[in-house]
C-alpha cells in the first residue's frame, strides 16, 4: 500500500506537468477520432465491389430496374462499350466483374433466354458475392414472372430484402465499420501509450527518492534496486490502469458495439504492448540520465515509431527497407496484430508472443545494468 501512496505522491508532485499532458492525450485523442472518422467513412464507400456495366439498344422498365438493383449491391460505371478493353480491365483487377445487358434483356427475361452476359475473376469474392445476387434477383422474376405472368418488381424487391442478402454488404458494415473503427483507433492508441508510460514513469520513478517519499520506512530499508522495482511496478499498476480507460473510452465511442472476442484480442494486445513499453521506460531510467533528457529521447522514440511501426502511415505505404527495421520494433507486432483482429488471418499467439518476448529482454538488460551498478557503487564502499 505504501507503494501506491508513493506513487501517488509523485503524480501530486508533479501535478501541472502530469496535467498538461493528459489536457494533451485528449486533445490528441479527439483529433484521432475526426481522422478515422474519415478514414473508416472513405473505406466504406469503397466497400461495394465496382461493375463495369455495358447496355446495349434501347432501355425499357426491366433495365431501369435491373439498373437500380445493380446499384444496391455495387458501384456501377459505364465508361466504354469495348467489350475487349472492359475485359481487360476486369482481368487486371481494376473491376470486379463486367455485365453486358442484352438489348433484348426484357424479352430474354419472358422467354427464359439469356439476360446477362458476366465476366468476372472467380477469385474474387465480390465477383462472387454479385454472381449470387444476380442469380437470386433473376430467380425471384422468374418465379414471379411464372405466378402473376409478369415481373413484379416490387414484390422482388421486398422478397430480396427479406430473403437475400441484396444489401448485405451494407447491413454487415453496421457492425464492421464499428469494428473497424476501433481497429484504428487501438492502433493510433499505441503512440499515446509510448508517450504516456515513457515520460510519467520515468517522472514518478526519477521521483520516487524525494523526502516525501523516503520518508515511508518500507520504502527506505530496502535496497535501491528493490526500491525502483516495487515503484515500477505500482507506476505499471497506475499506467496501464490509464491507459485502460483509453481503452473505455474508446469502446464508449462505439457504443459497445464491437464483437466480445474481437474485444478480448484488443485488450490482450494493449496490456501485452503496455508490458513492453514498461520495460523500455525501465531500461531508459537504468541509464540513470536527467529527467529532461529522458523526455526528449521519450518524444524522439514515439514520433519515430508512429512513422516506422504502421501507426500513422500504413505499412504498405512504407518502403520494405523501413518494415524491416518496424520489425525490430514491438509496436510493429502490435500494429498488425491491431489491424488483423476484424479480418482475421493473424497469429494472434505468436504476435502477442513477441511482443512478450521484447518485454523479457529489455528486462533483462535493465536487470543486468541495475545489478551492475549496484555491484560498481558497493565497491566503490
Amino acid at each position: 500500500m505504501s507503494v501506491f501512496k508513493s506513487v501517488l505522491i509523485s503524480f501530486k508532485r508533479n501535478f501541472r506537468i502530469v496535467t498538461i499532458y493528459f489536457a494533451v492525450f485528449i486533445v490528441i485523442s479527439f483529433a484521432m477520432l475526426s481522422i478515422l472518422n474519415d478514414k473508416v467513412d472513405g473505406q466504406f464507400e469503397r466497400v461495394k465491389p465496382t461493375v463495369l456495366l455495358i447496355e446495349q439498344g434501347a432501355t425499357s422498365e426491366f433495365n431501369e430496374q435491373f439498373k437500380h438493383f445493380l446499384n444496391s449491391i455495387a458501384h456501377v460505371e459505364q465508361p466504354t462499350s469495348d467489350r475487349l478493353l472492359a475485359r481487360d480491365l476486369v482481368e487486371s483487377e481494376q473491376y470486379a466483374m463486367l455485365i453486358v445487358l442484352d438489348e433484348d434483356a426484357a424479352a430474354n427475361l419472358a422467354t427464359g433466354a439469356p439476360v446477362l452476359e458476366t465476366y468476372y475473376n472467380d477469385s474474387d469474392n465480390g465477383a462472387i458475392l454479385i454472381a449470387n445476387q444476380l442469380s437470386s434477383y433473376f430467380r425471384y422474376l422468374n418465379a414471379s414472372q411464372n405466378i402473376s405472368g409478369s415481373a413484379d418488381y416490387a414484390t422482388v424487391k421486398n422478397a430480396m430484402a427479406s430473403h437475400v442478402p441484396v444489401e448485405l454488404i451494407n447491413k454487415k458494415s453496421a457492425t464492421d465499420k464499428k469494428a473497424i473503427w476501433f481497429s484504428y483507433y487501438m492502433v493510433n492508441l499505441a503512440y499515446i501509450v509510448i508517450v504516456l508510460f515513457t515520460i510519467l514513469l520515468i517522472l514518478v520513478l526519477q521521483a520516487y527518492n524525494e523526502p516525501a517519499l523516503v520518508n515511508r520506512r518500507s520504502l527506505a530499508k530496502l535496497s535501491k534496486f528493490k526500491q525502483s522495482l516495487l515503484m515500477g511496478a505500482a507506476g505499471t499498476t497506475s499506467l496501464i490502469a490509464i491507459a485502460l480507460l483509453f481503452f473505455l473510452l474508446g469502446l464508449a465511442l462505439v457504443g459497445f458495439a464491437v464483437p466480445l472476442r474481437q474485444i478480448v484480442l484488443h485488450l490482450l494486445n494493449l496490456v501485452a504492448f503496455s508490458t513492453t513499453v514498461i520495460s523500455f521506460t525501465m531500461l531508459l531510467i537504468s541509464f540513470n540520465i536527467k529527467p529532461n533528457f529522458a523526455h526528449a529521447v521519450a518524444n524522439v522514440i514515439s514520433l519515430s515509431t508512429a512513422f516506422v511501426s504502421g501507426i500513422w502511415i500504413p505499412l504498405e505505404f512504407l518502403p520494405s527497407i523501413v518494415v524491416n527495421f518496424a520489425k525490430l520494433l514491438p509496436a510493429y507486432y502490435y500494429v498488425k496484430l491491431a489491424n488483423g483482429i476484424v479480418d482475421g488471418g493473424v497469429d494472434v499467439a505468436l504476435l502477442i508472443a513477441i511482443q512478450l518476448l521484447f518485454t523479457v529482454c529489455y528486462s533483462a538488460i535493465s536487470w543486468y545494468l541495475n545489478q551492475h551498478l549496484l555491484a560498481k557503487t558497493q565497491a566503490a564502499l
